[in-house]
């Protein structure tokens, strides 16, 4: 089983959610785009990488996984880290979330309650 170092959530300015998995040598080793298609499965995926779990039985890696987290770096707008993880532990930006990040996350309806009434 690889050792996993952490994780980063990415969500673009056209609301596509990719989730970037780094080995300990801080390389990507996996990576999977489009979960803004199917709700709650980003969230599942974090839990498990919260946990213990082996990527090596996940399916869907992206072919080369650093070659597109590196894309995104070398771009200074179009995207944000809107989540990241290490050691068990969990980080939101929700300041940095879109719609798309913000549904997954359960935090959309929060701000629409708090939302102040005209």
């Amino acid at each position: 089983m690889q050792k996993i170092a952490g994780y980063k959530v990415v969500e673009d300015d056209g609301g596509g959610l990719t989730l970037y998995v780094f080995g300990s040598d801080e390389t990507v080793i996996y990576s999977y785009a489009g979960y803004e298609n199917c709700q709650g499965q980003l969230l599942r995926d974090l839990d498990a990488l919260d946990g213990e779990v082996d990527i090596a039985q996940w399916e869907g890696c992206e072919a080369n996984p650093q070659e597109s987290w590196d894309h995104w770096k070398n771009h200074e707008h179009g995207w944000n880290v809107v989540a990241s993880g290490k050691d068990g532990q969990r980080t939101l930006y929700p300041d940095k979330m879109g719609n798309a990040a913000q549904s997954e996350f359960g935090l959309r309806l929060e701000r629409l309650k708090n939302a102040p009434k005209y």
